[in-house]
């Protein structure tokens, strides 16, 4: 299941923030997508699952990268910085 946290505008182009939500044995995990649209074309998308099990600290990290307009492409080297 995904919701959308954000929607950044920049130049032509569209980037939308989501939380990805997954359950494994019962318990809620969470991770983030990222994608770049141009005009209503999908250009870029990024995903990582699984990676907490806290829903607001994942939200804030999203608010993070939305607000620093994080692109797909950085998505998975920005979070692993984040996590060590």
């Amino acid at each position: 299941m995904k919701e959308i946290i954000d929607n950044k505008k920049y130049k032509n182009n569209t980037y939308t923030y989501y939380l990805v939500r997954n359950k494994i044995n019962g318990i809620d995990v969470f991770g983030m997508q990222i994608t770049k649209k141009n005009r209503h074309r999908l250009k870029e998308k990024s995903c990582i699952k699984n990676i907490f099990v806290n829903k607001e600290k994942t939200v804030n990290i999203l608010k993070i990268l939305s607000r620093n307009l994080v692109t797909p492409i950085a998505l998975k080297e920005i979070v692993e910085d984040i996590l060590i």
